[in-house]
């Protein structure tokens, strides 16, 4: 059992380890949606998922560890040295992050140097215009909503109707909502 918990323990923290990294270099949201970014194959979402599930496994398996080794702890719990070290790092590191001093601030700073680095092709035309339905995007490029399905399936493009989700339509033909985006605004006579 000690076994199992110990190698779980070590996978998840592995996971966690290679997700964070990915979720701390992946560009904003608002970007990864619309031009569909993908690391490895995977999308924004399916990382997302992949951490948050292998750290609910971490704090289960986390748990059960602490349970299993329950008289070593407290033994641990014992040495007062050991334990104040390891309560200051903890506070400095959570001051450090909320206050921003460095290195923490270093960190958080490249991170947002790095997400805001990352420049689309053609931003959306507004933030999360993938969520929008087809009829508001339309709206915003100066089309009329049934004008723009005809447009898409004129080029090929399935769509049910202008109440459809611009990033909806997207994954289901195959392409990025910045596809989309650009058939649109191509048709558009100046």
């Amino acid at each position: 059992m000690r076994v199992w918990v110990s190698l779980g323990c070590a996978l998840s923290f592995l996971a966690l380890l290679v997700t964070g990294i990915v979720l701390y270099i992946e560009p904003p949201g608002k970007i990864a949606f619309w031009v569909d970014w993908r690391f490895l194959g995977l999308n924004k979402h399916q990382w997302d998922a992949i951490h948050i599930n292998f750290g609910f496994l971490f704090l289960a398996l986390g748990i059960w560890h602490v349970v299993l080794n329950f008289k070593s702890l407290k033994r641990y719990l014992g040495k007062t040295g050991p334990l104040l070290l390891t309560l200051l790092l903890g506070l400095i590191v959570t001051v450090g992050s909320v206050k921003n001093w460095p290195p923490f601030g270093w960190v958080t700073s490249f991170q947002k140097d790095l997400k805001q680095s990352f420049r689309p092709e053609v931003p959306p035309p507004v933030p999360h215009a993938e969520q929008l339905p087809l009829g508001k995007v339309a709206r915003i490029l100066g089309l009329e909503p049934q004008e723009a399905v005809k447009i898409l399936r004129q080029r090929g493009i399935e769509v049910e109707s202008p109440r459809e989700t611009f990033g909806k339509i997207a994954e289901k033909n195959g392409l990025r909502p910045v596809d989309l985006y650009l058939v649109l605004r191509s048709s558009i006579k100046s």
